[in-house]
Protein backbone atom coordinates (compact mmCIF):
# COMPACT_ATOMS: atom_id res chain seq x y z
CA UNK A 1 0.00 0.00 0.00
CA UNK A 2 1.40 3.39 -1.00
CA UNK A 3 0.89 6.50 1.08
CA UNK A 4 0.68 9.93 -0.46
CA UNK A 5 3.93 11.88 -0.40
CA UNK A 6 2.42 14.52 1.88
CA UNK A 7 1.77 12.11 4.73
CA UNK A 8 5.35 12.04 6.06
CA UNK A 9 5.45 15.85 6.09
CA UNK A 10 2.15 15.91 8.00
CA UNK A 11 3.48 13.40 10.52
CA UNK A 12 6.64 15.45 11.00
CA UNK A 13 4.58 18.55 11.75
CA UNK A 14 2.33 16.63 14.16
CA UNK A 15 5.32 15.19 16.02
CA UNK A 16 6.98 18.61 16.25
CA UNK A 17 3.81 20.24 17.59
CA UNK A 18 3.32 17.45 20.12
CA UNK A 19 6.87 17.96 21.36
CA UNK A 20 6.43 21.72 21.79
CA UNK A 21 2.83 21.77 23.14
CA UNK A 22 3.60 20.73 26.75
CA UNK A 23 5.76 23.84 27.15
CA UNK A 24 2.96 26.14 25.97
CA UNK A 25 0.77 27.02 28.91
CA UNK A 26 -1.57 29.92 29.48
CA UNK A 27 -0.55 32.12 32.37
CA UNK A 28 -3.77 32.68 34.40
CA UNK A 29 -2.42 35.76 36.18
CA UNK A 30 -1.43 37.46 32.92
CA UNK A 31 -4.82 36.56 31.42
CA UNK A 32 -6.51 38.55 34.20
CA UNK A 33 -4.10 41.42 34.17
CA UNK A 34 -3.20 42.17 30.58
CA UNK A 35 -3.29 45.80 29.47
CA UNK A 36 -6.64 46.51 27.81
CA UNK A 37 -7.04 45.54 24.17
CA UNK A 38 -8.17 48.36 21.88
CA UNK A 39 -11.47 46.61 21.10
CA UNK A 40 -12.54 46.47 24.77
CA UNK A 41 -15.12 48.94 26.02
CA UNK A 42 -13.69 51.37 28.57
CA UNK A 43 -16.08 52.18 31.41
CA UNK A 44 -16.15 55.12 33.79
CA UNK A 45 -15.81 53.70 37.31
CA UNK A 46 -18.89 55.70 38.34
CA UNK A 47 -21.16 54.14 35.66
CA UNK A 48 -22.54 51.64 38.17
CA UNK A 49 -25.71 50.84 36.19
CA UNK A 50 -23.78 49.67 33.12
CA UNK A 51 -21.10 47.98 35.21
CA UNK A 52 -23.59 45.91 37.26
CA UNK A 53 -24.54 44.20 33.99
CA UNK A 54 -20.90 43.09 33.66
CA UNK A 55 -20.56 41.35 37.06
CA UNK A 56 -18.25 38.36 36.89
CA UNK A 57 -16.70 39.51 33.61
CA UNK A 58 -13.56 41.36 32.70
CA UNK A 59 -13.96 45.13 32.51
CA UNK A 60 -11.64 47.99 31.71
CA UNK A 61 -11.97 51.14 33.79
CA UNK A 62 -10.50 54.57 33.28
CA UNK A 63 -10.57 57.33 35.85
CA UNK A 64 -8.71 59.36 38.43
CA UNK A 65 -7.87 57.84 41.81
CA UNK A 66 -8.93 60.23 44.57
CA UNK A 67 -8.56 58.21 47.77
CA UNK A 68 -6.96 55.19 49.37
CA UNK A 69 -7.99 53.21 52.40
CA UNK A 70 -7.45 49.98 54.25
CA UNK A 71 -9.44 47.45 56.19
CA UNK A 72 -9.55 47.52 59.98
CA UNK A 73 -7.18 44.55 60.09
CA UNK A 74 -4.81 46.28 57.66
CA UNK A 75 -4.62 43.23 55.41
CA UNK A 76 -6.64 44.80 52.57
CA UNK A 77 -5.89 48.11 50.84
CA UNK A 78 -8.25 50.01 48.53
CA UNK A 79 -7.97 52.61 45.80
CA UNK A 80 -11.13 54.60 45.14
CA UNK A 81 -12.24 56.74 42.22
CA UNK A 82 -14.57 58.76 44.50
CA UNK A 83 -14.47 59.95 48.12
CA UNK A 84 -17.40 57.65 48.96
CA UNK A 85 -16.47 54.12 47.86
CA UNK A 86 -20.15 53.26 47.29
CA UNK A 87 -20.31 55.74 44.39
CA UNK A 88 -17.75 53.95 42.19
CA UNK A 89 -15.81 50.75 41.68
CA UNK A 90 -13.08 50.13 44.27
CA UNK A 91 -9.73 48.58 43.44
CA UNK A 92 -8.93 45.97 46.07
CA UNK A 93 -5.47 44.73 47.05
CA UNK A 94 -5.89 41.62 49.23
CA UNK A 95 -2.69 41.18 51.19
CA UNK A 96 -3.49 37.64 52.30
CA UNK A 97 -4.56 36.17 48.96
CA UNK A 98 -3.36 37.84 45.84
CA UNK A 99 -1.53 41.15 45.91
CA UNK A 100 1.51 39.78 47.68
CA UNK A 101 4.65 41.84 47.50
CA UNK A 102 2.89 45.13 46.73
CA UNK A 103 3.87 47.75 49.27
CA UNK A 104 1.24 50.16 50.60
CA UNK A 105 3.36 53.14 49.53
CA UNK A 106 3.33 51.78 45.95
CA UNK A 107 -0.46 51.63 46.11
CA UNK A 108 -0.75 55.14 47.59
CA UNK A 109 1.38 56.52 44.74
CA UNK A 110 -1.65 56.18 42.42
CA UNK A 111 -3.70 58.79 44.32
CA UNK A 112 -4.24 61.84 42.10
CA UNK A 113 -3.36 59.94 38.91
CA UNK A 114 -5.58 59.01 35.97
CA UNK A 115 -5.35 55.26 35.34
CA UNK A 116 -6.49 52.40 33.14
CA UNK A 117 -7.19 49.07 34.84
CA UNK A 118 -8.45 45.74 33.60
CA UNK A 119 -9.85 43.00 35.81
CA UNK A 120 -12.86 40.91 36.77
CA UNK A 121 -15.73 42.93 38.24
CA UNK A 122 -17.06 41.60 41.55
CA UNK A 123 -19.76 42.59 44.03
CA UNK A 124 -18.80 42.70 47.70
CA UNK A 125 -21.77 43.46 49.95
CA UNK A 126 -23.35 45.73 47.35
CA UNK A 127 -20.13 47.54 46.42
CA UNK A 128 -18.46 46.89 43.07
CA UNK A 129 -14.77 46.05 43.09
CA UNK A 130 -11.91 44.84 40.94
CA UNK A 131 -9.19 42.83 42.64
CA UNK A 132 -5.65 43.84 41.82
CA UNK A 133 -3.19 40.95 41.75
CA UNK A 134 -0.16 42.86 40.45
CA UNK A 135 0.71 46.43 39.62
CA UNK A 136 0.96 45.56 35.91
CA UNK A 137 -2.86 45.63 35.86
CA UNK A 138 -2.72 49.39 36.35
CA UNK A 139 -1.48 51.73 33.65
CA UNK A 140 -0.95 55.39 34.53
CA UNK A 141 -2.21 57.73 31.81
CA UNK A 142 -0.80 61.15 30.94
Amino acid sequence: MKFPVRLPAFLCIAVCLAAVAPGLRADPVRAKTAIPVVSEVIYAPTDLTALRKRLGRRVVLEGKIVATGSSRSGSTTYLNFTKNHHDSVSLVFLGTSGAKGIAKQDIAAFVGKKIHIGGVLEDWNGTLQVRVFELDQIKVLP
